[in-house]
Parts: C-alpha cells; sequence; structure tokens
C-alpha cells in the first residue's frame, strides 16, 4: 500500500472556510471599531457640553443664545467640533425634543436628518430635580 501524505481536498476546502470566516470577522471589527469610537467622543463631547450649557444657566439665569456663549463667558475655552469636523449644534428653545434646548451633532453626513452613520446624535437634556423645601424644625421658635 502506498503512503499518500498531504490534504484531501475536504481538508483543504474546510481550512479555506475558516479562514474566510475569520477575515471577514477580523475585518468588520476593524470597519466598525473606528465609527464606534467617534460616537463616544461625540457622546462625551455632548456631555461636556450640556453641563457648562447648565452651569451658564445657574450662573446667568438663562440658556446661552449660542454656545459661542460658554467660550465668552470662559466656561469653556473652545469649541470643539464633532470627529467629522463639523460644528455641534445648539438651539434653543427646542426645536426636536421637547426640552430647554437641543444639543446634538449631525453625524457623519454634517447635514440634518439621515440614517446610520449620518444619523443625527442627540443629547437630551434630563430634567433638573429641584431640591425641596427645607422643612423647619419644630424645636426652634418660629420668627
Amino acid at each position: 500500500m502506498k503512503d499518500y501524505s498531504g490534504w484531501t481536498l475536504t481538508e483543504i476546502v474546510v481550512a479555506i472556510v475558516i479562514i474566510v470566516i475569520l477575515s471577514t470577522v477580523i475585518l468588520s471589527l476593524l470597519v466598525f471599531l473606528p465609527n464606534r469610537a467617534k460616537m463616544a467622543k461625540v457622546s462625551e463631547d455632548l456631555r461636556l457640553l450640556e453641563s457648562s450649557i447648565i452651569q451658564y444657566k445657574v450662573l446667568n439665569g438663562d440658556y446661552p443664545t449660542s454656545l459661542q456663549d460658554l467660550v465668552n463667558t470662559q466656561m469653556i475655552t473652545e469649541l470643539k467640533t464633532d470627529p467629522w469636523d463639523n460644528p455641534y449644534q445648539y438651539t434653543v428653545p427646542s426645536q426636536n425634543t421637547g426640552h430647554e434646548f437641543d444639543l446634538y451633532s449631525w453625524g457623519a453626513d454634517g447635514a440634518a436628518g439621515g440614517t446610520g452613520n449620518n444619523a443625527d446624535i442627540y443629547r437630551l437634556k434630563q430634567p433638573i430635580v429641584e431640591a425641596p423645601t427645607p422643612i423647619k424644625d419644630s424645636a426652634t421658635p418660629n420668627d
């Protein structure tokens, strides 16, 4: 009997299928990871801007009329752009979300609307909970 060493056709096909599947998974990760990083940056930038807007309102009694007001009052040092080099959008009063203001990025396409990577990314302002009125201690006399 002859000893044939080597790979059978079935083994070669299985190896190729495994390589193709692994390549597809790795390439899809490489394509989507940069987009996830950009979305995370937008979320963080919007969170910081929202915090500055609320701080501005606490100090000045009203929301800023534009994001430039935050720079003018030194609440922030500069206006950042989103990862696609588009300015962040701010409208007061809200036009889209029903909150006091809208704060968002237009996404990858730099235009209103869109789907997928081109969708607008909103930071929805959470309502500020007012501190309850302090209750007078019954042990202290009334004035």
